[in-house]
């Protein structure tokens, strides 16, 4: 498998971490990016790291072909590669562009979001991440792509309600779709809150919230308002 040279760093020692054998500088990335690289690789791919084990990075852009991603309930993201949008403009800086100079077959790659949860995909369309491709070997080299972007903790999402309002002598009892906050992926359906809801009548259903996951289940906080008026 060939990779081109400048995107090769200097072999490793015996027992030398990744994330010590390479330096913010040389990749203009936080360590703690590629500990987290180097983590899933070995826990969840049980694959040997070659001794050249980062061989692309670049910054791209969260992209779906389609009205829905191809991986809803997963952290794993098309990635447009991109460059930076270079104009006369001092807002332009912090804006990029699709990097038209790679081959169209190597401008999508699939990457996957370490920050995250393994049934969640919160990252919203058109958010730029920092990318690396990473080679591992379990039976043929092959390169995998990882970002780390966002949080594991808090997120703000959307939500659709479904259910009733509550009275003096009831409960609301609204369930919620919840999506990511530009309303284009679907988290989870059928969520109710973290909470127990006292008696007494709702303003109606949240649409927005946050959630955040304790080992795998997801809790939510929709933002309901109980109603000023009388209850019925």
């Amino acid at each position: 498998m060939a990779f081109r040279s400048e995107n090769r760093i200097p072999k490793r020692r015996p027992g030398q971490k990744l994330a010590d054998s390479l330096t913010a500088a040389a990749l203009n990335a936080p360590a703690e990016e590629l500990a987290q690289i180097e983590q899933h690789i070995g826990r969840n791919l049980g694959a040997e790291v070659l001794d050249w084990p980062i061989v692309d990075h670049f910054l791209g852009k969260v992209y779906n072909s389609s009205a829905q991603p191809l991986y809803p309930a997963s952290p794993r993201y098309e990635i447009k590669r991109s460059q930076p949008t270079w104009t006369l403009k001092a807002k332009d800086l912090l804006t990029v562009e699709d990097d038209l100079r790679e081959e169209r077959q190597n401008r999508i790659v699939i990457a996957t979001n370490l920050a995250e949860a393994a049934t969640t995909h919160l990252v919203q369309v058109d958010t730029v991440v920092h990318v690396f491709g990473v080679v591992v070997q379990k039976f043929t080299p092959v390169v995998h792509y990882y970002f780390f972007h966002g949080s594991s903790g808090i997120t703000p999402v959307q939500l659709t309600g479904s259910g009733s309002n509550g009275s003096k002598t009831t409960a609301a009892n609204y369930t919620y779709t919840v999506k990511t906050i530009d309303g284009n992926t679907t988290i989870a359906t059928g969520v109710s809150p973290f909470y127990t809801r006292q008696f007494g009548k709702l303003t109606g259903a949240a649409t927005r919230g946050h959630i955040w996951y304790e080992g795998s289940t997801i809790k939510l906080y929709p933002y309901e308002f109980p109603s000023t008026g009388a209850c019925v």
